[in-house]
């Protein structure tokens, strides 16, 4: 399944006129970047027929490093992605490795102890356990109000699993295609609660009507009265007799009505 997503996701980042490389890139199931920026090099294993293209592929800079402690996941989808916005023709090249890549920040450093007085009768000090951590979709850049969120627009980072359910999306999917209803700064967790299916349809805007009828389908035009998202039912107003029908959100500006079939 993996095998046949990547084909595709291959074939779609081909560009015309981009620089082209025939060679395979074994992604890493863990980086450790040690510059600022995170590179192709550090998120996988570059092999090729010339040096020269290995060392051009391993230079190339993804995005800036996660945050002393922090960490970043990244799918195979979201690299092919951003070498696409690079120009960089993979369609020669083969993909294998992992399907995820945990990326990790520098590690904070420990604070001085200062060494105390021996105490025999004292009992050994018990290291704290660290907190657990769950994945949740923030934003990668500023997502204004009104906006449908792109893969770009989002990353996945770790908050403490604590009051995480119902606060946070553990997957871009679910964030992916949502339109925002609120703002959200880089790094900021998506909530939930701020995200809504697009709206298709908008309040005293025209639309085009299906109808469906045994055996008979017709188009007409009509008024909408309420907004909705895909799926959504709304009541439009016909043109000339003015009457107010209950219609499905079809897509962008359309929406479809099915005679002597039950609307809820």
């Amino acid at each position: 399944m993996h095998t046949k997503a990547f084909a595709i996701l291959l074939a779609t980042t081909a560009l015309a006129g981009a620089t082209s490389f025939g060679a395979e890139l074994r992604i890493r199931p863990e980086a450790r970047p040690s510059g600022s920026l995170v590179t192709l090099g550090d998120v996988a294993e570059v092999y090729a027929q010339e040096k020269e293209q290995v060392e051009t592929l391993t230079r190339i800079e993804l995005f800036p490093a996660p945050g002393r402690g922090a960490r970043r996941f990244l799918r195979v989808r979201e690299i092919l992605e951003i070498l696409q916005l690079r120009s960089i023709d993979l369609t020669d090249c083969r993909i294998s490795g992992a399907t995820l890549v945990t990326i990790h920040g520098p590690d904070a450093p420990l604070p001085e102890r200062i060494a105390a007085p021996a105490r025999p009768e004292a009992p050994p000090q018990v290291e704290p356990q660290p907190e657990p951590v769950a994945p949740a979709v923030a934003a990668l850049r500023p997502v204004e109000r009104g906006q449908v969120i792109q893969a770009s627009d989002v990353q996945l980072i770790s908050v403490p699993a604590r009051g995480a359910a119902d606060n946070v999306l553990p997957s871009l999917d679910m964030a992916v295609g949502q339109e925002a209803t609120r703002s959200f700064r880089p790094g900021q967790p998506l909530d939930p609660r701020g995200l809504r299916k697009p709206i298709l349809v908008r309040r005293r805007e025209p639309v085009r009507v299906t109808v469906f009828a045994p055996g008979v389908q017709l188009t007409a035009h009509g008024l909408a009265l309420d907004e909705g998202a895909e799926g959504d039912w709304v009541f439009i107003e016909t043109p000339h007799s003015h009457e107010k029908l209950r219609a499905r959100v079809l897509g962008p500006k359309q929406v479809e009505m099915h005679i002597n079939a039950p609307t809820p």
